[in-house]
């Protein structure tokens, strides 16, 4: 009989089974640690998703690297204890295989993705990251390929791969280790779609609606692991053009993806229809990440933006639940319009990120209204009053719609043709507000010198263009004659009060010097050069076209006094 203190020790069955219990608890552990950690790397990569639509967007993946790292080191030291137990324990370790598959496969990562946009033989990169790169296994370089693939192989990744839709030019690539980043990445660098195979169409459906994707795979064998596994990861969805004016069609698409789709989706299925206030923070998550500012659409834009989309200028209540449809958005033409919603939008973006961000950020410019709206803050207010507005009749422009007096003594609202892009290359919308002398108080009451002034060019200089009519008896015009006549009248300072009533004074009509020209005088106004349209009728087009090309450049002079010369010549007419 064994000592009485040898009857309190456990027996070699419950030592065996108190291991178990505690080897199961331990992968029970592990098993919730690598759960939460897959969930956080595709909370990574939704969060990444919308990015492209303006949501913030940690991208330092450092911390689920270091997470990965031990995970893999805590199933290895889990394996090597049950390899030291007698009698095997088939389950926990087949636990244990099927983690380590799961944590090896789910490493790889789309660090930078690839232009979501992708023109045929246009060069791009795109940068994929292994999160346990420094455990692979020493030897032979791990080489990463990419194909592209279309939205039916996207939903099979784990069948064997279907017909190759698509050429990639540079598209194998190192996984090579950084030292001082601790991260292991292979960059595509130059690659480029040779061609692309489409899928049959349905209906309406437009090529710039059809998505693809990049796969990336190769074979990884990690340091203490006998089999090498397969692991391929795709890139978020990308569309694939021809021509340059399919991008902006393109750009729909990616955003309606980027901000209606649902995680853990079939690859890569959108609703075809939302509640506009989802449409609408879209749109402002989008502008304000465009534009880089921190103002936001103020409620009165989103209710035009509503008014608009939805065909509805009367419609005064809330819009907020009713549904947009992605037809609304960007397949049908806005009502007496050549153009979508989604093209007058991203015209506007376009035009307030290169050329008014400045002005939006500082809140000068009201933006989005309806003309409803329009007559209904302006009416009472002083005339010269006047408010910036985004053009709601073409794309990329900007108008300044102001009070001025009628005849009879009353009140109308005007607006001024809108400015674009090439208007405002010419001339900062700063200055061409204070070209316009019957404008004075932005809306409420703000004086339009005291909010302007910072925005006015250095030199101080007030460029005005006096517009004159010649009229040529002749049909080939004398091109040195009208050179010298712009000359005289560009160094000639008119008075502040002149007018169409008052006469060009003779000492300048004696400088002509040619008995068969005419003049006559407009008033003050501001025409950017590209607004004349030549229409040519059989006449001496070499003679207009440089007459055309020197009054260009008069314009761009920036002279106090700058003159434009119009010729009208038989058979010739000029618009403005």
């Amino acid at each position: 009989q064994l000592p009485q203190p040898f009857h309190m020790l456990p027996s070699f069955l419950d030592i065996s089974k108190n291991r178990f219990q505690f080897l199961q608890e331990c992968v029970d552990c592990l098993d919730q640690c690598q759960i939460r950690l897959i969930s956080r790397l595709k909370t990574w990569r939704w969060e990444q998703h919308k990015a492209a639509i303006g949501h913030p967007f940690d991208e330092n993946l450092n911390p689920l690297q270091t997470w990965c790292e031990q995970l893999l080191g805590v199933n290895g030291k889990l394996r090597q204890e049950l390899m030291l137990i007698v009698e095997p324990i088939p389950d926990l370790q087949e636990r244990l295989r099927q983690l380590l598959q799961v944590l090896i496969q789910s490493s790889l990562v789309v660090d930078k993705q690839p232009p979501q946009v992708i023109k045929t033989q246009s060069k791009f990169s795109t940068t994929v990251r292994y999160l346990l790169g420094e455990k692979i296994a020493p030897g032979k370089p791990v080489v990463l390929k990419a194909q592209i693939i279309n939205e039916l192989q996207a939903r099979n990744l784990g069948s064997v791969p279907g017909d190759n839709v698509g050429e990639l030019i540079n598209n194998t690539a190192i996984l090579e280790h950084n030292t001082s980043s601790k991260s292991t990445c292979a960059t595509f660098r130059n690659m480029s779609i040779k061609k692309i195979k489409r899928a049959d169409r349905k209906g309406s459906e437009s090529v710039t609606e059809e998505k693809f994707a990049l796969l990336f795979s190769a074979e990884i064998t990690i340091t203490g692991c006998d089999t090498p596994y397969r692991i391929q990861m795709i890139s978020l969805p990308v569309v694939v053009i021809v021509h340059g004016s399919q991008d902006n069609n393109a750009l729909a698409t990616i955003m309606w993806d980027c901000a209606f789709s649902e995680p853990d989706r079939v690859p890569f299925v959108v609703p075809e229809r939302v509640p506009w206030r989802m449409m609408y923070s879209t749109l402002n998550s989008k502008f304000i990440a465009e534009v880089q500012t921190q103002h936001n659409l103020d409620h009165y834009n989103q209710h035009f933006l509503a008014q608009k989309i939805f065909d509805k200028p009367d419609f005064a209540d809330d819009f907020s639940n009713m549904m947009v449809s992605w037809a609304q958005f960007n397949k049908e033409v806005l009502p007496g319009r050549p153009f979508t919603f989604w093209q007058w939008f991203e015209g506007v973006m376009e035009l307030t990120k290169k050329h008014l961000k400045i002005y939006w950020s500082e809140g000068l410019i009201f933006g989005f209204i309806g003309k409803q709206h329009l007559h209904l803050i302006l009416k009472d207010r002083p005339n010269g009053t006047f408010l910036l507005r985004f053009s709601d009749s073409e794309i990329g422009g900007i108008t300044i719609a102001y009070v001025s007096a009628t005849e009879n003594g009353g009140q109308k609202i005007q607006n001024i043709q809108p400015f674009t892009k090439r208007d405002l290359e010419i001339r900062s919308l700063g200055d061409r507000i204070r070209d316009i002398n019957h404008i004075t108080l932005l809306y409420p009451e703000f004086p339009k010198n005291e909010v302007f002034q910072k925005f006015y060019s250095g030199s101080g200089l007030h460029t005005k263009i006096h517009f004159y009519v010649l009229k040529f008896s002749s049909k080939r015009l004398n091109l040195s004659f009208v050179h010298d006549i712009v000359i005289v009248f560009s160094r000639h300072r008119f008075p502040q009060s002149f007018s169409p009533q008052e006469s060009i004074p003779q000492e300048i009509m004696e400088t002509a010097g040619d008995p068969d020209v005419e003049f006559s005088a407009n008033s003050p106004v501001i025409f950017p050069e590209h607004m004349y349209v030549f229409y040519l009728h059989n006449s001496d087009m070499t003679s207009i076209a440089m007459l055309f090309a020197f009054l260009q450049e008069i314009v761009l002079l920036g002279v106090e006094r700058c003159v434009c010369v119009c010729c009208l010549v038989p058979q010739v007419t000029i618009w403005s």
